[in-house]
C-alpha cells in the first residue's frame, strides 16, 4: 500500500505505532485537542489506516528482528574470543545477554561496568530474581568453566 495520501493520515499512523493511544496519535498529526479521542476512534476504523498500521508495525518487528540478530552475531564472537582467552567472567556475561535477548531471561541487557553498577546510573544492578534465572545462570558458568578446564587441558598437552 505504501504511504498514505494526507500527511494527517500518515502522521497519525506512525504516532500510534509509536505510542498506540488514539488521542495522543490524533493531537500529534494536528487535530484539534478538544475531539482528539473521536477522531482518534474514526480514524482506527478505516480499512486504510488499519492496513497502513498493520504494514508499519510488520516493518518495525522486521527491523527489530534483523538488529537483534545482528547484536546476537556479534555476542558470539564475543563468547568465542572469551572462551578462546580463558576469560570465564566475560563469557557468562555474553552467554548472559544473549538470553535475556532470546528471552530465555526475564529483564533487559543493562549498560553495567565491571564493578556490576549501572554504568549510567551507579545504582546496583536489578537482576531479575526467581530460582529459575539462578539456575540457568549457575549452569551457564559451569558450562563456561568446564570448556575453558577442556581448553587447558588440551594446550598442556600441545
Amino acid at each position: 500500500m505504501g504511504t498514505l495520501r494526507k500527511r494527517q493520515y500518515e502522521t497519525f499512523c506512525y504516532s500510534y505505532v509509536r505510542f498506540p493511544n488514539a488521542g495522543e496519535a490524533t493531537e500529534e498529526a494536528g487535530y484539534s485537542y478538544q475531539n482528539r479521542h473521536q477522531q482518534g476512534y474514526r480514524l482506527l476504523r478505516r480499512p486504510q489506516i488499519q492496513r497502513r498500521i498493520r504494514e508499519l508495525r510488520e516493518e518495525l518487528a522486521a527491523h527489530e528482528a534483523q538488529s537483534v540478530g545482528v547484536l546476537l552475531a556479534k555476542l558470539e564472537t564475543s563468547f568465542k574470543r572469551a572462551i578462546k582467552d580463558g576469560n570465564c567472567y566475560a563469557a557468562v556475561r555474553v552467554l548472559e545477554l544473549q538470553a535475556k535477548l532470546n528471552g530465555f531471561i526475564a529483564g533487559r541487557p543493562t549498560g553495567k561496568g565491571d564493578d556490576g553498577e549501572n554504568a549510567a546510573s551507579g545504582e546496583p544492578p536489578q537482576l531479575p530474581a526467581g530460582p529459575s534465572d539462578e539456575a540457568r545462570r549457575a549452569a551457564l558458568t559451569a558450562l563456561v568453566r568446564s570448556s575453558a578446564r577442556k581448553r587447558a587441558r588440551l594446550s598442556t598437552r600441545a
